[in-house]
């Protein structure tokens, strides 16, 4: 591969194929290159023209890439819990277990099978159990 910087052109079809778009810009390393593949939504399938540097790139050549942004992307979509702010008995038992009810989210309340409230700080996103 070209050592890094470099400059990309990429081509690629929409993921429902009715349309093409493009991305040009500038690559500083191969972390940088995997989060232009995954912010773009880039698939292997999709790329139509890939060059560096001006000069056409076989798109075959990038799979080691692809199959790194695929991994990032599974990693983050396992590790991303969109939590629920609490109910007033739900904050009443996050303060029984010593916690400020204010700065946690729920993410899973099994407090009916397993007597547990999953729980997932605000700000550093810190996930917590406690028993009710």
């Amino acid at each position: 591969m070209v050592n890094y910087p470099f400059w990309i052109r990429i081509e690629y079809r929409e993921l429902d194929n009715s349309y093409s778009k493009g991305y040009t810009g500038s690559v500083l390393n191969e972390n940088h290159f995997v989060d232009v593949v995954v912010r773009n939504s880039l698939k292997l399938s999709t790329i139509k023209k890939f060059e560096i540097n001006n000069k056409e790139y076989p798109v075959a050549k990038l799979t080691r890439i692809f199959e790194k942004a695929e991994f990032i992307k599974r990693e983050v979509s396992e590790k991303l819990k969109q939590g629920k702010n609490p109910t007033n008995a739900q904050k009443k038992q996050i303060k029984t277990a010593g916690l400020e009810p204010k700065d946690w989210l729920i993410v899973k309340n099994l407090s009916n099978n397993k007597g547990e409230l999953h729980l997932i700080n605000r700000t550093s996103g810190k996930p917590h159990v406690i028993a009710v």
